[in-house]
């Protein structure tokens, strides 16, 4: 019953896509820019935060100021502008630098709250017919059926 649950959830998140609810959201880790400490294929949990909250060390997702693209990377210096905008530096930390670019705190998506190795992998299943259609028979099989036969008996 607990993995029907536990699908469920997931499933639920991932129709969601990068919405996410109130200030939290699931993005999925792409590209080895963070390995060890995010591994490809892994999704994170973020929550968007006050910009004064965000520190040096911290893991944010962004959006990249000159594409759409969502980065996440980790905090390494936090700075003013001479117009009073609070920017980070940052940098994978699979990289050997920082980012060629400053990140205003508007730009921030969210801090990384949780990680989950892997799952990613799943989510990208669900997109397709074949993985949406195994996770539907799975939740039946193991939360919908055995309420069914625990009722009949």
């Amino acid at each position: 019953m607990a993995a029907g649950t536990l699908l469920l959830c997931i499933l639920g998140l991932t129709l969601l896509g990068n919405r996410g609810i109130d200030g939290w959201r699931l993005q999925n880790i792409l590209s080895g820019s963070m390995v060890p400490t995010l591994p490809v294929g892994s999704v994170v949990l973020t929550k968007k935060e006050l910009p004064d909250r965000y520190t040096i060390g911290d893991i944010i997702t962004f959006q990249q100021p000159a594409h759409k693209t969502l980065i996440t990377h980790r905090i390494v210096d936090r700075q003013y502008s001479a117009t009073r905008v609070l920017l980070f530096t940052v940098k994978g930390d699979a990289n050997p630098i920082p980012d060629p670019f400053p990140i205003s705190a508007g730009a921030v998506l969210g801090k990384v709250m949780f990680v989950l190795p892997r799952v990613g992998y799943l989510i990208y299943a669900l997109h397709l017919p074949i993985g949406f259609a195994a996770v539907v028979l799975l939740t039946f099989f193991t939360c919908v059926m055995p309420l069914w036969l625990s009722l009949t008996h």
